[in-house]
């Protein structure tokens, strides 16, 4: 997970319990609320934690203890300890961060690559995000350098209308950094924008 795009922390690992809900997230590396907030509820990432939370279920007080916290939702916790070690009898892949949860001091780490497939994933998805946005700008703009007052507007809308699987308003606003950084558009009288702030 590149932390340029995820803000996944420390704290998870400190916490007593995990709800199986973040579980399925943290077991892909993936802070639950990033997720939420900057993937569309298609993207593989999700998909990946509703298969892991189907199997956790189908293995629920089997091989994985789970337990109820009592409240609003009666939401289902699992303990972190317990959820690393079965999804490692399961077979999925366990975070650097996370195997040390599994393992004992002897037992040496799996032989990780520096990515994980869904770390590689993610950044094709958003390297090709970025260039799409940029072929986007050269299509609509006779001068990508001089975008007018409401040109990025206009952009998003047509972006979240004509790539609904590629780009939400959240997305849209990651890609549109990202491929400013690459100097190949800017807004018309972007100094008067920037002396506001």
């Amino acid at each position: 997970m590149s932390g340029e795009y995820c803000l996944y922390k420390d704290k998870w690992l400190a916490y007593d319990t995990w709800s199986l809900y973040e579980a399925c997230y943290l077991i892909q590396e993936e802070d639950p609320h990033y997720v939420i907030a900057m993937y569309h509820p298609g993207h593989e990432i999700h998909e990946e934690a509703m298969r892991i939370n189907l199997l956790a279920e189908s293995c629920a007080d089997i091989s994985l203890a789970i337990r109820t916290k009592k409240g609003i939702g009666n939401t289902v916790i699992v303990l972190p300890i317990e959820f690393t070690k079965w999804a490692h009898l399961k077979g999925i892949k366990i975070p650097d961060r996370l195997y040390s949860l599994t393992a004992s001091k002897t037992t040496p780490p799996p032989n990780n690559t520096a990515f994980s497939k869904h770390r590689i994933i993610r950044k094709d998805v958003i390297k090709n995000r970025v260039k799409l946005l940029v072929k986007e700008v050269i299509n609509m703009f006779d001068d990508p350098m001089n975008i007018p007052y409401g040109g990025k507007k206009s952009l998003e809308d047509y972006l979240l209308k004509t790539y609904p699987a590629q780009f939400t308003k959240p997305t849209f606003k990651t890609a549109w950094k990202l491929g400013k950084k690459s100097g190949g558009y800017e807004v018309q009288d972007v100094e008067k924008y920037k002396s506001r702030n």
